[in-house]
């Protein structure tokens, strides 16, 4: 699609042409990577390429394109676990948040812009996931799924998670989508780890300038409100 063809082209444009993007590999410049100082990138030329990136994510206005991130505290949810609170893991929290919400939202917008009571989609219009290989998250939130949608067959009544019709796991270096996650994912574990004046601080904060963005932090004082003892 137009997102998939962008982002290649925009891959192609820089000091080297590289096949995908991973954030790790990039800042590192990785010997044996296709961002490897070795065979000439810079720090220089590897963000030039990541705000390339960025800028492109921004032609897509509205709900075209949206990230969404969660942050869990892990020092505060392992400090409430001794304290016995019932805290659900980093996944189910983040499943819950994330995944619901995109799905949640895509729901929202298909009512939103239908004039019958009665919706039908064809298959390639509904909601499918794509997970990261060996993604922690994909298990849970099938299983998530499955459920829902078994549940609301039994009793009949209308769910959103009906509009999920799949998912699968992909290859972060031929999946555009997967690219543009890590993007943001790093941008957020950076934002959170390293000092100010550190490279790709607010790489995070940017992002959420250029893009429709929301956003859920688990810190201590959220993690006591929500799962009081």
């Amino acid at each position: 699609g137009e997102f998939e063809f962008g982002w290649n082209d925009v891959l192609k444009s820089g000091f080297r042409e590289v096949p995908f993007m991973h954030m790790k590999e990039a800042v590192h410049r990785d010997y044996g990577t296709p961002f490897s100082h070795t065979i000439g990138w810079s720090r220089k030329q590897i963000w030039e390429l990541v705000f390339k990136l960025a800028s492109f994510l921004n032609h897509f206005q509205g709900l075209l394109l949206t990230m969404h991130s969660c942050e869990v505290d892990m020092n505060a949810w392992r400090k409430l676990i001794v304290e016995g609170y019932d805290v659900p893991t980093e996944v189910e929290l983040c499943n819950q948040y994330v995944s619901e919400f995109i799905a949640g939202l895509f729901a929202k917008q298909i009512c939103d812009a239908s004039n019958s009571q009665i919706i039908v989609l064809p298959r390639e219009g509904l909601l499918s996931f794509v997970f990261d290989r060996n993604e922690a998250f994909r298990q849970q939130f099938e299983d998530k799924v499955n459920h829902e949608k078994e549940k609301a067959d039994r009793s009949g009544m209308n769910s959103f998670w009906r509009f999920v019709d799949g998912i699968s796991e992909g290859d972060a270096k031929s999946t555009p989508g997967l690219q543009a996650a890590d993007l943001l994912a790093w941008g957020v574990n950076r934002q959170n780890t390293v000092p100010e004046g550190h490279e790709g601080k607010h790489l995070a904060h940017i992002l959420k300038q250029l893009v429709f963005c929301t956003w859920k932090e688990f810190d201590e004082a959220t993690l006591r409100n929500k799962f009081a003892l």
